[in-house]
């Protein structure tokens, strides 16, 4: 029987191979759509012919059309150029030293060829105005190719109806030397009564021949040059020396910068204080003294100091300086900020013989997140010495974390995002004692030290309860231990089992911790008392009672035996 129906299902097999291989493909809607698309094909076919001809007269007809209107043009006579109508154009280029150039008047509509071609260089006059001077041999084209040496060109057009200066080429050359010149520094240079000083400019790189013109005074009078030497001396300064001093320095190629710095006496301002980093709401006071000789003006006029503030913009540029004031004094802008009570600031001068002191404060009751940002502040003295310090005051959000400190000791929690571990031995005798005290016998402190946070501003430096880990060594692993807490209301002691040779505990404060373990020389290893070992122990329990019955069957198989 199983022999039959094996040769049945091959035979029912090979069956069904023979209808799959010689299967025809049936003539249906599959084949029908690609006979469709032929006919349509050739309807396509006969219409684009259609419209190839079609489009072939239009042609025609256009061509005898414009022919048309070609011999009517042809019978229109141009007019007159009128010169007076060619309103003035100017282009702007910016070239390079040393290269030549191309510059194009642009076409005039209907010029007939009467019309006259004349290029000029642009030069200043007395009166510092770039005005065509001398005429240019050979320039007479609508087109100047020349090797530029002046400040820009003109081209001028005439004919018969007059003349006309048509159109101006203004040049800028790239010669670096607005990007490459050195600025005068510091921003004021000290100089005391006879002494000589030099104030000197000088290119970073070498950009060519440059031309200087020193003024005294902070508004430049052009007729008042006092020196053209890159380098300024005062052989012996008088106090009518000092005060601002202007460098204009120009290149061969007509590009010019002005640089100005300060001659003052001698000063030894300084200001010292702290950067913040502080959290949303969080009340900071930025404190500084700024001290500086107090040298008589020659007009007699009073010494003073003023202490202003900025913040940078995005470009780290400062865009506004507010003056520091106290509160009811009229400010800048900013000083909505001090009206509604978000920042309060104060400055004051004292004198004392030759010295002169001043100091300030700021005060930001609430930081909010527009108060992010980095800041500056500018003492400034009547002889215009300039002094800067600039701090940052970066708002953040207390976050969860963990910081490592001295020896390994970690420590956990919601921290002030400055917050810095201190891990410091202990000097208060005080509270050395009172943790020796609490030592009962055979039992010794095997760690002991100061653990604190140490941050920047004012600010809680962490919110809740923390976690403290406490390296001991892997010869305590599984112990309980004992920690001493040092706090304002007395002793605290706190336990944890150690794990890894560090003992975990969690506390709500920070100060002195110690902590404590059994001497082993006299009492010997404390046994680990865990979960694990007391169920170890039933177990072992278990087995020695099922050992004991199974001894105590087979004790009474034998005397039954006997019997």
């Amino acid at each position: 029987m199983k022999k039959w129906l094996g040769i049945v299902l091959v035979v029912m097999l090979i069956l069904c191979s023979f209808t799959v291989v010689f299967a025809e493909e049936p003539i249906g809607d599959e084949v029908l759509p690609d006979i469709a698309e032929g006919i349509v094909d050739s309807e396509d076919d006969e219409t684009e012919i259609n419209e190839d001809e079609q489009s072939e007269e239009i042609s025609t007809a256009i061509t005898a059309q414009s022919g048309d209107i070609e011999l009517m043009d042809d019978a229109i006579q141009p007019m007159a150029v009128n010169i007076g109508d060619i309103e003035y154009t100017f282009e702007e280029y910016t070239i390079v030293p040393g290269q030549q150039y191309t510059f194009e008047m642009p076409p005039i509509p209907g010029d007939d060829g009467s019309i006259i071609y004349q290029w000029y260089k642009l030069e200043r006059n007395e009166f510092n105005f770039l005005v065509p001077t001398t005429p240019i041999d050979g320039a007479n084209n609508r087109q100047l190719a020349i090797v530029p040496t002046a400040e820009g060109y003109s081209c001028r057009i005439s004919n018969a109806t007059g003349s006309n200066d048509a159109y101006h080429a203004l040049l800028k050359y790239q010669t670096g030397l607005r990007d490459e010149l050195g600025n005068i520094a510091p921003d004021a240079v000290q100089g005391a009564i006879g002494q000589r000083v030099e104030l000197k400019v000088s290119p970073l790189v070498d950009i060519g021949n440059l031309h200087y013109e020193w003024y005294k005074g902070w508004n430049v009078s052009l007729d008042t040059i006092i020196s053209t030497d890159s380098t300024l001396v005062i052989n012996s300064v008088s106090t009518n020396d000092y005060g601002y001093y202007t460098c204009i320095v120009k290149d061969d190629y007509f590009n010019s910068i002005g640089l100005t710095t300060i001659l003052a006496p001698p000063t030894n301002m300084n200001i010292n204080f702290d950067t913040f980093v502080v959290v949303p709401g969080e009340r900071i006071e930025i404190k500084g003294t700024a001290t500086s000789t107090k040298i008589d003006h020659a007009d007699g006029s009073p010494h003073t100091m003023t202490a202003s503030w900025a913040k940078y913009d995005e470009n780290n540029n400062v865009n506004e300086w507010w003056d520091l004031k106290t509160p009811d004094e009229d400010g800048g802008t900013f000083w909505e900020l001090v009206q509604n009570g978000q920042v309060n600031t104060a400055s004051s001068l004292n004198t004392n013989g030759s010295n002169m002191e001043l100091n300030f404060s700021i005060v930001m009751n609430s930081i909010t997140e527009d108060l992010d940002g980095k800041y500056v502040i500018m003492i400034e003295d009547s002889y215009s010495n300039r002094i800067f310090q600039q701090y940052v005051i970066s708002v953040e959000d207390y976050t969860q974390t963990r910081l490592v400190g001295t020896g390994g000791t970690s420590l956990w929690g919601v921290l002030h995002p400055a917050a810095e571990l201190w891990i410091t031995p202990i000097e208060d005798t005080a509270i050395i004692n009172m943790f020796n005290n609490a030592l009962s016998t055979g039992e010794s402190i095997i760690w002991m030290n100061d653990v604190s946070l140490g941050i920047q501003g004012q600010a809680d430096e962490f919110k809740g309860e923390l976690g403290l880990s406490i390296p001991v060594g892997t010869q305590y692993n599984g112990q309980t231990l004992t920690v001493l807490h040092s706090t304002e209301n007395g002793l605290e002691k706190l336990q944890g089992v150690v794990k890894d040779g560090t003992l975990p505990i969690t506390t709500s404060g920070l100060s002195p911790f110690a902590v404590v373990a059994r001497d082993t020389d006299t009492a010997g290893r404390v046994s680990p008392q865990t979960d694990d070992s007391n169920k170890l122990s039933v177990w072992i329990a278990v087995c020695m009672v099922a050992i004991v019955v199974i001894a105590g069957m087979l004790q009474y198989r034998k005397r039954q035996r006997e019997f």
